[in-house]
C-alpha cells in the first residue's frame, strides 16, 4: 500500500465517528499539521477550536472536514473511489463475475435506504404481505446454505456491512428480516448504523459496493434506485485499502445483527 493510500486509510477511520470535536492527535493527522500550525489556523480563523486547557484544544469535526476538503480534493478512500475510472458493465455481467469471484474476502458494502419493490420478496413486504415475504424468505435459507458452502470450496469468505439509517425505513426493516435469514443459512453480516459515517459522509452518501482482491465494483442504480449494473475498477490497491477499512469498521465499529436489534429495541432485548 502506498504511503498516499495509507493516509487515506487513516483519515477515512477517524471519520467513523459522529464526535463533534476532535483530539488535537487526530486533528494532526487529518490535517497533516503540527499542533503550533494549527494553533495559528484557529488564530486566522481556518479552524474552529475549544480551549480545554492552558494548551491545549479540542477542534470543531466539521470546521476541520470543512478546512481538509479544500485543501485535499482525495480527502478518504472513497473520494479515491469516486475518482476512480473503470469499465461500465451490466447487471447480467456483474452477476457473472461475482459468480466466479477469485479466493479470498468478497466484502458487500451496502447502504442504500430504498429501492423499488422489484424482488419477490420485497415486494410482497411493500405490500404489506410481510408474512408471506417472511416465510418465502425462510425457504431460500437452504438456496443461501448451498451458495455459502460452494463459496468456501473454493476459498471464498463472503462478508457484508450494512449500513442503515435509522429509524429504518420500510426498505430497512424488510432488508433486517433478509439478513436474519442470511445468517440463519451461515452468512456473516454486521451492521454499521449510519449516524457514525455522519462526517464521512459529509459530501455525499457511502455507495454500495462488492470489494473483491485486486477489483471493486461500485453498484449503479437507476434514477428510481434499480440495480442497473456496477462500474468494475481494476485497482488492487484501492481494492486492499477498501478490504482493511472494512474488516475494521466490521470488527472495531460494528454491530452483530442481534446486538444491533437488541440495541434498537432494548426492553425486548432484556427480556
Amino acid at each position: 500500500m502506498s504511503s498516499e493510500t495509507h493516509r487515506l486509510q487513516q483519515r477515512t477511520r477517524l471519520m467513523v465517528d459522529a464526535r463533534t470535536y476532535l483530539s488535537p492527535t487526530d486533528t494532526q493527522t487529518l490535517t497533516g499539521h503540527t499542533r503550533h500550525t494549527l494553533r495559528l489556523r484557529v488564530d486566522e480563523g481556518s479552524l474552529v477550536a475549544h480551549r480545554v486547557g492552558t494548551r491545549t484544544f479540542s477542534y470543531r469535526t466539521d470546521s476541520v472536514i470543512t478546512y481538509c476538503q479544500r485543501r485535499h480534493p482525495e480527502f478518504t478512500l472513497f473520494d479515491r473511489l469516486d475518482s476512480a475510472e473503470g469499465e461500465l458493465i451490466t447487471e447480467p455481467e456483474l452477476t457473472a463475475e461475482l459468480d466466479h469471484a477469485p479466493a479470498g474476502t468478497w466484502w458487500t458494502l451496502a447502504r442504500r435506504d430504498h429501492c423499488p419493490p422489484d424482488w419477490p420478496t420485497w415486494q410482497a413486504w411493500y405490500q404489506g404481505e410481510t408474512e408471506r415475504a417472511e416465510q418465502v424468505l425462510a425457504e431460500q435459507q437452504s438456496r443461501w446454505e448451498q451458495e455459502n458452502a460452494r463459496l468456501r470450496a473454493r476459498g471464498v469468505l463472503r462478508r457484508t456491512l450494512w449500513v442503515p439509517a435509522q429509524p429504518l425505513s420500510g426498505y430497512g426493516r424488510y432488508c433486517l428480516a433478509r439478513y436474519r435469514h442470511v445468517v440463519a443459512a451461515g452468512g456473516q453480516v454486521r451492521v454499521l448504523p449510519a449516524w457514525k459515517c455522519t462526517h464521512l459522509e459529509h459530501r455525499r452518501s457511502l455507495p454500495d459496493l462488492e470489494v473483491l482482491p485486486g477489483v471493486v465494483y461500485a453498484r449503479r442504480h437507476t434514477h428510481l434506485g434499480s440495480r442497473t449494473g456496477a462500474l468494475r475498477i481494476q485497482d488492487p490497491g484501492l481494492s486492499g485499502a477498501l478490504h482493511e477499512f472494512l474488516t475494521w469498521a466490521s470488527d472495531r465499529q460494528a454491530l452483530s445483527l442481534i446486538g444491533f436489534t437488541r440495541w434498537r429495541h432494548p426492553l425486548q432485548g432484556a427480556a
